[in-house]
Order: C-alpha cells, then structure tokens, then sequence
C-alpha cells in the first residue's frame, strides 16, 4: 500500500513485515534459474511466528496454510539456502537454514540480544521439524545442523549464539532492523555472501527499497497472470 512506502521512507519509522515479504521474494525469485542449486534461495513468509502460534488453537485453516507455504518454496533438493524473516521482541531477525551445508545463522543487527536470540533459534528448530512433518522426507534433521559462524568484519550475529567475541552492532536506533534484514536478503541472493550496511548507508537504503517495490507491476485481479514457479498461466476470478 502507498500510505506504507511512504511511513517506510521517514527514517524514525521501521519496515513492515509485508514490505520485507515483497521485496525478499523478489531478490529470491532471480535466484530460481540458477544453474547451480547452491545459489538458489527461497524465503517463507513474514508472519510465520504468528502461524505457528495460531496453529496452537487446531484451526485447520492455519494448518492449511502453513503447509501451503511450505510447499510453495523451491524444496530442499532444488534450492541450497531458505530464509525466515521473524518479527521477534519488536525487533526484524533473520534465520538462513542450509541446506546443503547443514547450518543454521540467525542473524541480528543489534548484535546484543543474545537471550532473545536463543527463543528465535527455538523457533527455527521447530519450522524445520514442520518442514520434515509437511514434506515427510528427512532432508536434513535437527541434530545434524550446526550454527553457522560468520567474519566478525562481515556481518553481525548474536553473541550468546558462539564462542566467538561480540561482534559490533551495526544499528544504532529501534528503526533500522527491517532494513538491515532486507539488506541481508539481497547480499545473500546476490552473491551468497553477507555485507556490512553502514548506519550512513541506511537512508539511500530505504529509498532504494522504496524505487523498488514502487517499480512491482500492479496485481490486477480481474488479470490471469503468471505463476512464479510454474509455466501454466492460471486465472485467480475464476472458483
């Protein structure tokens, strides 16, 4: 929505979880055609937490689409990295599982949280054991992940998390994490390898979000149009 780019671009305001869906979905989609698996990313939805929650509940519409959004993402024998952003304690993290290394990163732009980030690396555990449960095959099963360790001069993750010495914290104020996690996202589709956004860097940031999603064609329900992951063209109007 316009009114929401346009909170977005104050800088006293942060990103909404559907602004970071829109454009981590756009850096992951140009990673689909990627010959190597590797190099090819997928990102489940923002309000993931709020699911799983409700979940708890036994509504069969939140099982339903949990499982919908699982299955939605390129599977683990197609794609090397899925991406997790999760709005946890007022504050934007991001989790990247591994696949095919077989490791989990929890990133965080504070770098300073350590409590709250063992309850985010909770979490993922339990989207990779519904993962398996959705999927029924045994990609890759907790006990074999390990926590990914980072360059202190690259990025920043939660110091509670390893053995490592805190690393500096790359935001400085309580509205930077949403850009700081969609820079994440488009280092890592990319090139594979996570960046430094520096706090001066942060206001051409926000306008380059904004160009982009302003530049997202404009979703015309009474239009057929093209599915991302499927060559059939299917018409969303008709039951």
């Amino acid at each position: 929505m316009g009114e929401v780019i346009t909170e977005f671009d104050s800088p006293t305001q942060w990103m909404q979880g559907t602004m970071i869906q829109t454009f981590g979905e756009v850096c992951c989609w140009a990673t689909f055609s990627h010959p190597e698996r590797a190099r090819r990313i997928d990102i489940l939805p923002s309000n993931l937490p709020e699911i799983l929650e409700r979940l708890k509940l036994g509504i069969e519409g939140d099982r339903l689409e949990l499982e919908m959004q699982i299955r939605r993402c390129l599977q683990p024998n197609d794609c090397g990295l899925w991406l997790i952003p999760v709005c946890h304690g007022r504050h934007w993290w991001l989790i990247k599982i591994d696949w095919i290394g077989e490791s989990v990163l929890v990133l965080d732009s504070f770098s300073s949280r350590g409590s709250e980030a063992e309850e985010v690396l909770t979490f993922a555990q339990k989207i990779v054991a519904k993962i398996h449960e959705v999927l029924e095959q045994p990609y890759v099963l907790w006990n074999r992940f390990s926590l990914d360790h980072v360059s202190p001069d690259a990025t920043r993750i939660s110091p509670l998390l390893n053995d490592d010495i805190q690393r500096r914290s790359w935001q400085t104020n309580a509205n930077d994490c949403g850009p700081h996690l969609a820079f994440d996202i488009e280092c890592l589709a990319k090139s594979g390898q996570l960046g430094a956004l520096e706090e001066f860097e942060v206001p051409a940031w926000r306008k380059r979000i904004s160009e982009c999603l302003c530049q997202l064609l404009i979703y015309d329900p009474r239009k057929p149009r093209l599915m991302v992951r499927s060559d059939e063209v299917i018409d969303l109007t008709i039951e």
